[in-house]
């Protein structure tokens, strides 16, 4: 079985206590998304790709099929590169 939890921002990089079906557990939840993004960085050129979503005539289309790259796809695509979140398809989880 499986469980959806609302995660809050300020859960991130500290232990919480979660009630699950009447125990209670020490979860850490981290955001994977910011280390990604950070390894990206170093190893393609932001700045080029950058100018390349930035062309007149260029089109662009990412469709993540419901699958784990979607926050990864909203974080670099949408909230580093500026590309329009209907360009984003099937990004949610």
């Amino acid at each position: 079985s499986y469980q959806i939890l609302d995660i809050k921002d300020n859960m991130f990089k500290k232990q919480v206590n979660i009630d699950l079906d009447g125990e209670v557990k020490k979860l850490r939840f981290i955001d994977t998304t910011k280390d990604y993004i950070e390894l990206l960085k170093n190893q393609f050129d932001f700045d080029q790709i950058s100018k390349l979503f930035k062309m007149r005539g260029f089109s662009f289309v990412f469709d993540a099929m419901h699958g784990a790259s979607g926050p990864y796809a909203i974080e670099l695509f949408k909230n580093i590169f500026g590309i329009s979140e209907s360009c984003l398809l099937n990004c949610n989880v």
